[in-house]
């Protein structure tokens, strides 16, 4: 947001692209992990969020791009190598992981 152009990977995006780095990086107040785990009441976790989509501000490729961003961290919490693929694997329901895939 501040100083984009030190960042090539970043600034070499289409704009559209770059909006969406940029939601998953926005302070909506919205945690996926405490959604998942059920460790905050869902107003709190999910009314900042509502408002950015039902005002505009957010596309369905921002939302998409936000999902995968979420997936690959998950995926990512796991330091071993290879480690966060059997998280995948073996820690979610079939039925779950297919709907991401």
């Amino acid at each position: 947001e501040h100083y984009p152009d030190v960042l090539p990977s970043f600034v070499g995006l289409p704009m559209a692209a770059q909006r969406s780095v940029r939601f998953t990086q926005c302070r909506m107040e919205y945690n996926m992990g405490w959604l998942v785990q059920a460790e905050a009441p869902p107003g709190a976790l999910l009314s900042t969020l509502r408002r950015t989509v039902l005002s505009g501000n957010a596309s369905s490729q921002d939302i998409a791009f936000y999902f995968v961003h979420w997936f690959t961290d998950l995926a990512g919490a796991v330091p071993a190598p290879l480690s966060g693929s059997e998280k995948f694997v073996l820690g979610f329901p079939l039925k779950v992981l297919g709907a991401f895939v």
